[in-house]
This record gives structure tokens, C-alpha cells and sequence, in this order.
């Protein structure tokens, strides 16, 4: 396994710090980005969403090529579960 984009590590140590089971990258740019979130992921989806400053995350998504809609659609989607206050990339990247 090659090494690790740079957002990606700064990412996965804040997203996966409380929780036992580790996420990786690919495992996180899945829960941030999937159609129907899967119950696996959720808390690490929310910490992405709701601690990292938008420029961080929107590194990981070109690192990750993962497509910023669907990200922005996941973003509300947690936004509306959590009663958090809106997620930064949302705000960056209105709907």
C-alpha cells in the first residue's frame, strides 16, 4: 500500500480518533459520499462534516475524486440528522 494523500492523514486522525474501529480513506470518502449513508461510518461521516474546515475538506474530495455534489448532498443529509448547525462545505457549496 502506497503512501497516504496528505488531507487524508490530517483527515483520518481527526475522524477516527474516538472511535475503535479505524476508517480508511477509501472507507471515508464512501461514507461521505454514498447515496443512502450505511449505518458503518456515520460517526467518522459527521466528524468530517462537523470538525474540519472546509478547505481541508474539500482536499480530501479532490484526493479522493469523489464528485462534490454528492458529497454536499451526504453534508445535508447529516446536517438534518445531527441538529447541528450547517456544515461548512454546505455553506461553501450551497445545494
Amino acid at each position: 500500500m502506497g503512501l497516504m494523500p496528505t488531507a487524508a492523514n490530517k483527515i483520518l486522525s481527526t475522524v477516527n480518533a474516538p472511535y475503535a474501529k479505524k476508517l480508511s480513506a477509501h472507507d471515508l470518502a464512501h461514507a461521505i459520499s454514498a447515496d443512502q449513508p450505511a449505518s458503518q461510518g456515520l460517526g467518522q461521516a459527521l466528524a468530517f462534516f462537523s470538525e474540519l474546515p472546509p478547505d481541508l475538506q474539500i482536499a480530501f474530495v479532490e484526493e479522493m475524486h469523489l464528485d462534490l455534489a454528492k458529497v454536499t448532498k451526504a453534508a445535508a443529509y447529516h446536517y438534518a440528522k445531527s441538529g447541528h448547525t450547517r456544515f461548512p462545505i454546505v455553506k461553501s457549496n450551497e445545494l
